[in-house]
């Protein structure tokens, strides 16, 4: 149990990474954002496109200064999504816009 146990911690970083990363970038995804239900919508879609960035990915990914560090990358990844989002949504509006 203790291998399994390594194994996850050394994964389990760079996929949380993958996570909060697509998750921003779908929170910010025009026509999403109509209805009550979208939240579980954008969670699960958030969640998948993780999964399936860090498979084709890197996996493993060395954490500079434990938890600090980790914060420290998932805040920089959460800035990269949202600002991919917005690009995103700006361009679809830019589109709407022009006709």
């Amino acid at each position: 149990m203790p291998i399994l146990f390594e194994s996850l911690l050394q994964y389990l970083p760079s996929f949380m990474l993958h996570v909060v990363r697509t998750s921003a970038f779908v929170y910010l995804l025009p026509g999403l954002n109509q209805g009550s239900d979208t939240r579980w919508l954008k969670l699960v879609l958030g969640v998948a496109f993780g999964a399936i960035f860090w498979w084709v990915s890197e996996r493993k990914v060395i954490v500079p200064g434990g938890l600090v560090g980790l914060v420290g990358l998932g805040a920089k990844e959460l800035a990269i999504g949202l600002a991919i989002g917005f690009a995103v949504q700006l361009v679809t509006s830019i589109l709407t816009t022009a006709g």
